[in-house]
């Protein structure tokens, strides 16, 4: 799965996703800077008991709350698409499904 995603009244907050599914590695940059990465090598990459992942951050110009969001379903996870959401400011502003 990769996105990218430019926010904000002026463009000016880029948020760049990628997650290899077949690795498990995983990044979340914005304006170019890291936000979330997950390693291969990292056993909670592949084995987790939880169905949702979120980061939540500020960036822009005025500020904006900007929440990225991970489901995963429940039976066979590695197997099946995941559900990826972006919210800004708490309402819904990208939603994808997918690998």
């Amino acid at each position: 799965m990769r996105f990218n995603l430019e926010l904000g009244p002026n463009k000016n907050v880029v948020i760049d996703y990628h997650r290899d599914h077949t690795r498990g590695a995983e990044r979340l940059l914005v304006n170019g800077e890291p936000v979330l990465e997950r390693s291969p090598w990292d056993l909670s990459t592949h084995i987790s008991i939880t169905r949702f992942r979120r980061a939540e951050f500020q960036a822009g110009d005025p500020p904006m709350l900007i929440t990225f969001e991970k489901e995963r379903p429940w039976i066979a996870a590695g197997l099946r698409p995941h559900t990826y959401r972006i919210f800004v400011n708490g309402e819904l502003y990208f939603e994808k499904k997918g690998y």
